[in-house]
């Protein structure tokens, strides 16, 4: 496929964040001038009040824009909403991200440029943490809330809808975001693992950066450890269906003896060194532990509250 010819919707999902939404919609508008591929817009408010129309308006005209409201309070609905948009359209592509995100000024031409060279069905890039100037210290010492990084071309089994390009037509067998997850969220997580499993090829760009400013009232140990716990939840969720009861008791087994004695090892350290160290053993054991949750159908409730 020509690249001039591509045609990609962004998908982004909105409540209540007017103004990084604005940032987010100028740091595309940016990136697409470098690019030759079409690019449309589609923004699904989340909002009952519909906050983000009026500044939606201003892009509509001008910039292939469009605007849909979905008052459901359930993720998985939101989402779904801009694939069945795509296609619905007959778009090439998709891609999601988030609205309190804004991308590098050369954000297009990456993405463009692994479609180009290796045409694969789905394109994961990096979400790189900022913090404002009064972030604790002890959270941009341990870098619990920051994300791994890959070299381009990297095989990938998994993704997440912070940073991801995916081709309408292979999804088709696929289905839709499920809503089980609309409350909980790892939508994504269940969507690209399914992906994995019908053999979609999925690539890493490291060069596509996305970036995403921590929020002051998330840096805490409480929102980290709900985090934890939802990650961990969603992966023994996804995958027990897969299981047999011996493999979920391995499972459990394995979550537990690794997740408690990590735990601890975390807890004493986070003390004694006053939450310099220890903290990302501590997210990573209570994953461990919150996938014993996760076989026994246990969920943390984090959207439409």
């Amino acid at each position: 496929m020509k690249t001039e010819s591509t045609t990609l919707l962004v998908s982004i999902c909105t409540y209540k964040r007017i103004e990084l939404l604005r940032i987010l919609l100028d740091s595309l508008l940016v990136a697409k001038e470098l690019t030759e591929m079409k690019i449309s817009f589609v923004v699904v408010d989340n909002d009952l009040t519909q906050s983000a129309k009026k500044l939606c308006n201003k892009y509509c005209a001008t910039n292939e824009l469009v605007y849909i409201s979905e008052p459901q309070r359930n993720i998985s609905v939101v989402r779904n909403v801009g694939l069945n948009y795509a296609s619905q359209q007959k778009f090439d592509y998709i891609l999601f991200l988030d609205d309190d995100e804004f991308v590098c000024n050369a954000y297009f031409m990456h993405l463009q440029k692994i479609l180009d060279i290796s045409a694969p069905d789905i394109v994961i890039g990096p979400v790189i943490t900022l913090y404002h100037p009064n972030t604790p210290s002890w959270i941009t010492t341990s870098k619990a809330f920051e994300r791994g990084r890959r070299d381009t071309g990297t095989i990938v089994k998994t993704g997440n809808t912070g940073n991801a390009l995916v081709k309408v037509n292979a999804i088709s067998d696929i289905g839709l975001f499920n809503l089980e997850y609309g409350h909980s969220g790892g939508e994504d997580s269940d969507f690209f693992y399914r992906c994995q499993g019908q053999g979609l090829s999925m690539l890493w760009c490291d060069e596509a950066e996305v970036y995403e400013y921590l929020e002051v009232e998330r840096c805490s140990l409480k929102y980290l450890i709900t985090r934890a716990r939802r990650g961990g939840q969603t992966y023994s969720k996804i995958r027990k269906k897969h299981l047999n009861t011996l493999q979920k008791l391995v499972l459990v087994s394995k979550a537990f003896v690794f997740g408690l004695t990590g735990l601890c090892v975390a807890i004493f350290t986070i003390i004694i060194s006053s939450k310099r160290t220890g903290v990302p053993l501590l997210k990573k054991s209570v994953g461990k532990l919150a996938q014993i949750e996760g076989i026994f159908g246990k969920v943390v409730k984090m959207y439409g509250k």
